[in-house]
């Protein structure tokens, strides 16, 4: 089951995300197995993270390696929100 996923960073900064987003390139990550789409927004001085993902399966495995990476960027690990996909609607 897909699933949405939420990460609401309002207390980092913008600039750890493009770290880590580089990070993850690096690693070959930059565009996981699962991932059906992300979208980062600026929200305040922090950003706000909305993934969705083919399963929780899929996102735990991407976790495996997105959380060292943002311990090392001096980011915590935000509590993901996580809720079931009802429906998608892909644009034109």
């Amino acid at each position: 089951m897909a699933i949405l996923m939420i990460h609401d960073v309002s207390d980092g900064r913008l600039a750890e995300y493009d770290r880590v987003i580089k990070a993850l390139e690096a690693a070959g990550q930059g565009n996981p197995p699962g991932r059906l789409s992300h979208v980062a927004a600026r929200k305040g001085d922090g950003y706000l993270v909305v993934d969705v993902w083919e399963s929780q399966e899929a996102f735990d495995r991407f976790g495996q390696t997105l959380v060292p990476l943002l311990e090392q960027a001096g980011g915590r690990v935000p509590t993901p929100q996580i809720h079931p996909v009802h429906n998608v609607i892909k644009g034109a």
